[in-house]
């Protein structure tokens, strides 16, 4: 069983959190984002499109196409 890794898009999420010196805990619970989807999301298991919207407002960041290219190929097993 490998370990997980954080997709770029996860990295950025995590930079910003610290960034606002807030948990993921603190975050998910603020925003109604159940704990599990947004682990999933920041490694890429799930592509949690429900969610996307919401993180990248708070947080505020986007998703740039290399980003999203490279989540897709990961999710495709190409990566």
């Amino acid at each position: 069983m490998s370990a997980k890794r954080l997709t770029q898009y996860g990295v950025e999420v995590k930079k910003r959190l610290l960034d606002l010196k807030m948990t993921q805990q603190e975050f998910c619970d603020k925003y109604g984002i159940p704990k599990n989807r947004f682990s999933e999301i920041l490694y890429g298991i799930k592509p949690g499109n429900k969610y996307r919207a919401i993180i990248n407002r708070a947080l505020q960041i986007g998703e740039d196409e290399e980003i999203k290219e490279r989540t897709a190929k990961r999710r495709c097993g190409k990566l």
